[in-house]
């Protein structure tokens, strides 16, 4: 049986842990998150829920139960979970985010398998392999995620008349680009832009932008309170709603810069400048689109026709990001592991 460990909140990973979960009939041990309550609508009939410290019972249960373990970004407990999958003969598969990767940490050289989400993830990965990650620089594998198809139903979006902006929980530094928005906002008063948010850290927005602040029960709600989706997003790991709302139907606005550009985007907008971040150990570069362009091309659309634009979205989506298919290469190379 395949095991997963991860949160099970509102949160991009907590959609990732939950999509992994219900594809791959996976055992989920989910642990109390520290801030955040359990999201209902991600509870799984193979859900296990522990604490992050002195769970061991329930710890070594899921253990006896599993042949393989996959986690998101990191193993979570304040216990040597790899470790221990690696005594039993347990295969470990970690899907990094690039940006929250540790420079150094045990478990990452005792973790057997990496997944890549994206290309970018992919090179930066290889790049620092042979310096940090040697323990794993030739089991490096995958450059891609995707959506669950049947999930997001595709609504043909006719006019671009409502422009969607999701700022999520903000991100650190306020990465999804909501002082983005409210610039552009001020300067086409005219334009209908709501922002949908879990956080109320946020510039003051200008009156046109109308705010939403709630958790949503289902991902695909998200994207049936706009015809167009706005993505002026500073730096991602993934950037699920890259992805989600083009499957919805949405033609994409965003940031064309790593990684965010590999989603397809409609309508890419250039890279303005490029400001040095620190991030807890690491320095990382906070993209920052052009202002000028993400006006002009939000004037130029609004109000037009998109049903071909929004048509090519769904394409997009279906013939490039495909999560069943991702999931089932990650089964298959689980399973050829497990038997060496």
């Amino acid at each position: 049986m395949i095991g997963l460990i991860g949160w099970q909140t509102a949160t991009g990973n907590g959609a990732m842990n939950y999509d992994i979960a219900s594809y791959l009939n996976a055992l989920w041990l989910a642990p109390q998150h520290p801030r955040m309550d359990y999201h209902a609508p991600y509870h799984t009939d193979k859900t296990i829920k522990c604490m992050v410290h002195n769970d061991e019972d329930k710890y070594n249960n899921f253990l006896d139960q599993i042949d393989a373990l996959i986690f998101v970004e990191r193993p979570y407990l304040d216990w040597s979970l790899i470790l221990q999958c690696r005594e039993r003969k347990i295969v470990t598969l970690c899907i990094p985010m690039w940006e929250w990767l540790p420079n150094d940490a045990g478990w990452l050289r005792q973790t057997d398998l990496m997944w890549a989400v994206t290309k970018y993830t992919r090179q930066y990965l290889e790049k620092h392999s042979s310096r940090r990650y040697s323990r794993w620089a030739n089991d490096i594998y995958g450059e891609k995620w995707g959506v669950n198809l049947d999930l997001f139903p595709f609504i043909e979006k006719k006019t671009a008349n409502r422009f969607l902006f999701s700022n999520g929980n903000g991100g650190v530094g306020g990465r999804k680009g909501a002082d983005i928005i409210a610039g552009v906002a001020a300067r086409i008063p005219y334009i209908d832009i709501t922002m949908l948010t879990q956080n109320l850290n946020y510039p003051e927005i200008p009156p046109n932008v109308k705010v939403s602040y709630r958790t949503y029960n289902t991902r695909p709600e998200l994207y049936s309170y706009g015809d167009v989706f706005l993505a002026p997003t500073h730096w991602e790991g993934l950037g699920h709603q890259l992805y989600e709302s083009q499957a919805s139907g949405l033609p994409l606005i965003c940031t064309n810069g790593p990684p965010m550009n590999e989603s397809k985007p409609e309508y890419p907008i250039r890279v303005s400048s490029m400001v040095p971040t620190g991030l807890f150990s690491k320095n990382i570069m906070s993209l920052h689109c052009d202002v000028e362009q993400l006006v002009n091309t939000i004037k130029e659309i609004n109000g037009t026709d998109i049903s071909e634009k929004s048509r090519r979205a769904r394409e997009n989506i279906e013939e490039n990001f495909n999560l069943k298919e991702t999931l089932a290469e990650i089964k298959f190379l689980l399973e050829l592991k497990a038997r060496k």
